[in-house]
């Protein structure tokens, strides 16, 4: 539906790229298998940007779960997390 092509890493993460939007499929740990059945990781090419609109959107910042400088952990408003990454570039 998006394009590109899959591939499987050694942790069984399945990477979508080569379509307008890179997608990485994370197994999610037993523990979180009732809310969170997908976790999207977004790499963005404006950081900032992104992150404001995911919040303009509905989405609310889970800093308890990770507060780093490479991505940044946010809920959607049901309740499910995601993160958004920065460029492979920019290292914050």
């Amino acid at each position: 539906m998006v394009g590109g092509e899959t591939s499987v890493d050694d942790d069984g993460d399945v990477r979508l790229e080569g379509g307008p939007l890179p997608i990485l499929f994370l197994r999610v740990p037993d523990h979180k298998q009732v809310k969170n059945r997908l976790h999207f990781d977004l790499r963005v090419d404006d950081y900032e940007t992104a992150i404001a609109r995911a919040i303009d959107l509905g989405a609310e910042p889970a800093d308890e779960i990770f507060a780093g400088e490479r991505w940044r952990v946010l809920r959607d408003p049901e309740g499910n997390e995601f993160c958004i990454i920065r460029p492979k570039h920019d290292t914050g």
